[in-house]
């Protein structure tokens, strides 16, 4: 069982020393901010993993965009002098 890369015998050792630093009460009340914490980190994970899920699955129903064509600007009109105008 390694957690992050700590062995049991190392984890248990970090917690004797959290115990006789913080005392008692503080490594309740400290556990339970970090159990807040992982809750949240995880909670934003899932919202993220959700919002892109749906924005990808709402890509995938929409009917392509069919290519925009260019419109070409009609030809200047030239006037000859007899009144009517000529490409």
């Amino acid at each position: 069982m390694d957690f992050l890369g700590i062995g049991p015998g190392e984890l248990i050792l970090i917690l004797v020393i959290a115990l006789i630093f913080l005392g008692p009460g503080k490594i309740v009340d400290f556990a339970r901010t970090l159990g807040k914490w992982v809750h949240a980190i995880r909670r934003a994970g899932t919202d993220f993993t959700t919002v892109i899920t749906r924005e990808i699955e709402k890509a995938e129903h929409e009917p392509p965009s069919s290519p925009k064509t260019e419109e070409k600007p009609a030809p200047p009109q030239v006037s000859t002098g007899d009144g009517e105008r000529h490409p």
